[in-house]
């Protein structure tokens, strides 16, 4: 909404031919006249005419102006539970009416969904918070963790959202596992990583699936 105007750079394929925007003459390459933009739609007619003066060939562009109204701040979100050095809004991802953000240094060391957010035992274990919009209003709709919560885990350093399916990396989880779903209750290796699925169902989420690397190793950073 801060542009008010704009030009257009129109480019020939033969030099010999002519071009108007909006009915003024502009050379090849060059940028037109700048073209005010009221709110709204605004037509551009790009017309190139031949080089024997006869054959021509019209272009339109449309350009559409919001007003400053549509573009004013619609929320200001905050974790339910904020705390020191959790880097709520570390990763981030938007589809459609959900809001996924990660917050890789969060400390709870909650399992699953909707546990108990209100301990920080567990430095840098990290959490991913979903939000929903209905009309301009944004809610919070779930507390999410990892099934296996560990110290420097980092769960939430990246985030992946697609319709109903959250992929959510941890890339300090330190099992040694491989595969799916194998065996998440070691912390045998430094910085391994981890990745985990969750599926929503209406309002519910839950983890579908536990994703380690088929050569799991340490320092990996999987999930990163």
């Amino acid at each position: 909404f801060l542009t008010a105007s704009t030009t257009v750079t129109p480019t020939t394929a033969d030099a010999d031919a002519t071009v108007t925007v909006n009915g003024a003459a502009v050379a090849s390459g060059a940028a037109s006249k700048s073209i005010p933009l009221d709110v709204g739609k605004t037509l551009i007619t790009v017309i190139v005419t031949a080089s024997n003066g006869s054959t021509t060939r019209t272009y339109s562009v449309t350009v559409s102006r919001e007003s400053a109204n549509d573009f004013a701040q619609q929320a200001y979100i905050k974790a339910s539970n904020t705390g020191n050095d959790d880097r709520f809004g570390g990763s981030i991802a938007l589809f459609d009416n959900i809001l996924a953000v990660g917050a890789p240094g969060e400390k709870s060391s909650a399992t699953g969904i909707d546990g108990n957010q209100s301990n920080n035992s567990l430095s840098e274990a990290g959490a991913v918070y979903i939000f929903k919009r209905s009309n301009s209003q944004w809610v919070q709709q779930a507390y999410i963790k990892a099934s296996n919560t560990g110290n420097n885990d980092r769960f939430g350093s990246s985030v992946a959202l697609f319709d109903s399916t959250l992929a959510v990396g941890a890339p300090g989880e330190k099992s040694s596992a491989t595969g799916i779903d194998g065996n998440q209750g070691n912390n045998r290796l430094s910085e391994a990583g981890a990745v985990y699925i969750f599926k929503r169902s209406n309002s519910q989420w839950v983890q579908q699936a536990y994703i380690k690397a088929s050569n799991t190793g340490n320092d990996d950073r999987f999930g990163s």
